[in-house]
């Protein structure tokens, strides 16, 4: 059981930090890397709509992942797509307005897809 509730909240964490992109920038701060007006991929006239979209996407999706993770009747056979889901969407989006710190995210969420896809059966020790 305490291992459900240690990975529930590690799951709802990674999913409220992309939340950041809804912050205002702190002032002074050149480095904050959860800035939606600049991205290589997503045109000018939709970055701000299409990051925020994703961002509050994959908050909610890591929401039911916790929900799963601490045992949420009924909720067990979405855990897979939900990480799957989650994970990758989190990768497009850190990709789509890459800052280097976003490095330890996106490990997170790679991390996250290859456990879920390789080892599945992984989670269903861990959170079973």
């Amino acid at each position: 059981m305490p291992a459900r509730v240690v990975v529930g909240g590690l799951l709802l964490a990674h999913g409220a930090v992309h939340l950041l992109y809804l912050m205002p920038v702190p002032e002074n701060d050149g480095s904050w890397p959860f800035l939606l007006d600049e991205s290589w991929l997503v045109p000018t006239a939709a970055r701000r709509g299409v990051g925020i979209t994703m961002a509050i996407v994959i908050a909610v999706v890591y929401m039911f992942v916790a929900l799963t993770a601490w045992g949420v009747p009924g909720m067990d056979i979405w855990l897979q797509p939900l990480l799957i889901g989650g994970s990758l969407l989190s990768l497009a989006l850190f990709a789509a307005y890459w800052h280097t710190w976003l490095s330890i995210g996106t490990l997170i969420a790679a991390g996250l897809l290859a456990v879920t896809v390789i080892r599945y059966q992984w989670w269903e020790r861990l959170i079973g």
